[in-house]
């Protein structure tokens, strides 16, 4: 019987990750026009601001052991080990976020102060702090689903948590009309009914008596290093919000969140293939024709990514058109550079591959700080001339700038021969093809026809520059893939 072929492995994980990923943002795209017609851009700017103050606290309180969980798990095959491993992280966020919320709840009056000059939004921030525990159980058991290749539950899992989610905001917001109020009680209630899945799920997993403080210290020994790296994340991603806050409006944060709504479409593709790469890598890793097949899958990567951006970019108006109202409009010009943040961000799962093979984290965790220091300097040099405008590119540059240097590193560790020239070709042409479509007529079916083929055009370029190529059959062929075809014919 011939062995699966690994990158064919690869894309139907991927494709079950991103069944439930696409699903899972499509019912979240179907809440921006509810946001868009019942919020103005100053109060989508509070929603902003308290989504990434709670971004802070659970990539602190995760303390980076999801990453070191991923790579000891997969050391042997011992289920006592595995379920050490598993529990000793639960039970350590779970303790942590306890207390966060208890001095979250506290604090709540003072940090609406703080943050909005009010103390109108310290509701919100006591509901946010109750979720804080229950997003333990979401954020292990996920995972969990991960390292044991159960694509389809992993899946439904996220994808049911999500409907539920919107199913209660669009109830409480819409119906019950209960305002942003609505928005954070209905995800507090909704964490709740994940959290029971979850432990349905993790039966077993979760013991205390399977915790290990041996193990716990062994994990934190890798994963500490990363917990700087992990804000410095939080500082790339999501403090620009404060920053145009700060120089700017709450207005103008709203816009630029909707514009990083609309771009992450493209995180449909990248969030899937993160999902499946890391266990995916490291099953393979002892295999002949292993760094072949990474370096192919940084192809393929890069032409999907490159198309995907591309297309968002040439129909962005029209998006807005059908999502938003008129203002919102103004942050469109924000989508493109946004959406190549999520892109290039993306690649730093392919980047990774070699610090995390000799099981090192300190360059990726160099990487990231590169990236958030440069966010921030940026930010602040560039957001109080240009404001949203400058905090979209500064996101780009900043991301780009954290995997240059992690490639590098990598390939000191682990050298695989990446085609990096043909790639940084395409991403040139991508940007001619998006400014050229600047200068189309819109709202036409002509206007629309000429920016679809401007967007089918990387296709061809792709293959001219031999990122899909014959070689790419030949090496389908050596794994079994095409023999499987012919004898299916």
């Amino acid at each position: 019987m011939k062995t699966k072929n690994p990158i064919k492995r690869l894309i139907s994980e991927s494709s079950v990750y991103g069944l439930s990923t696409t699903l899972t943002r499509v019912t979240g795209v179907l809440l921006i026009p509810v946001y868009t017609r019942l919020f103005a851009p100053d109060e989508y700017g509070v929603i902003a601001l308290l989504t990434s103050m709670l971004a802070l606290f659970t990539t602190f309180l995760v303390l980076g052991l999801d990453n070191a969980s991923a790579r000891w798990y997969y050391d042997d095959e011992d289920i006592t080990r595995r379920k050490n491993i598993i529990s000793s992280w639960f039970w350590c966020q779970f303790s942590l976020s306890l207390i966060a919320c208890g001095l979250l709840f506290i604090s709540a009056e003072r940090l609406s102060l703080l943050l909005f000059d009010t103390d109108l939004y310290t509701e919100l921030i006591r509901l946010i702090s109750l979720s804080l525990p229950l997003a333990s159980f979401f954020k292990v058991c996920g995972n969990l689903l991960r390292y044991q290749r159960r694509a389809w539950t992993s899946s439904a899992f996220h994808f049911a948590d999500s409907l539920i989610t919107i199913g209660i905001i669009i109830l409480m917001v819409v119906f019950w009309k209960m305002g942003l109020r609505g928005i954070y009680l209905a995800r507090l209630t909704a964490a709740g009914f994940t959290a029971v899945v979850a432990i349905a799920l993790l039966k077993g997993w979760l013991s205390p008596f399977c915790f290990s403080f041996g193990r716990l210290k062994e994990m934190l020994r890798f994963s500490l290093p990363l917990v700087p790296a992990g804000l410095a994340i939080w500082v790339r991603m999501s403090s620009d919000r404060f920053i145009i806050q700060l120089f700017q409006s709450q207005s103008e944060v709203g816009l630029y969140t909707v514009a990083f709504q609309v771009a992450s479409a493209v995180a449909l593709f990248t969030t899937a293939f993160g999902f499946a790469y890391g266990p995916f890598a490291f099953s393979i890793l002892k295999e002949e024709q292993a760094p072949k097949v990474y370096a192919k899958v940084f192809d393929l990567y890069a032409v999907l990514g490159i198309l995907l951006v591309t297309s968002l970019s040439l129909f962005v108006d029209l998006a807005f058109q059908l999502f938003t109202t008129k203002d919102y409009y103004a942050a469109a010009v924000c989508v493109p550079p946004l959406a190549y943040s999520f892109v290039v961000y993306g690649a730093l799962t392919i980047a990774s591959l070699g610090p995390s093979i000799v099981k090192q984290s300190g360059p990726v965790a160099k990487a990231i700080l590169i990236a958030a220091g440069l966010s921030l300097a940026f930010n602040f040099s560039l957001v109080p001339l240009w404001g949203k405008e400058a905090a979209s590119y500064s996101n780009l540059i900043a991301s780009l700038s954290g995997v240059i240097y992690l490639f590098a590193a990598s390939q000191k560790r682990y050298r695989i021969e990446y085609r990096f020239l043909p790639v940084i070709t395409l991403l040139i042409y991508s940007c001619l093809v998006i400014w050229l479509g600047y200068y189309l007529p819109s709202g036409s079916a002509v206007g629309y026809s000429l920016r679809a083929v401007l967007s089918l055009s990387v296709i061809p370029a792709a293959m001219m520059l031999k990122l899909v190529s014959r070689e790419d059959l030949l090496l389908l062929k050596r794994t079994g893939v095409i023999e499987e075809r012919e004898a299916q014919r």
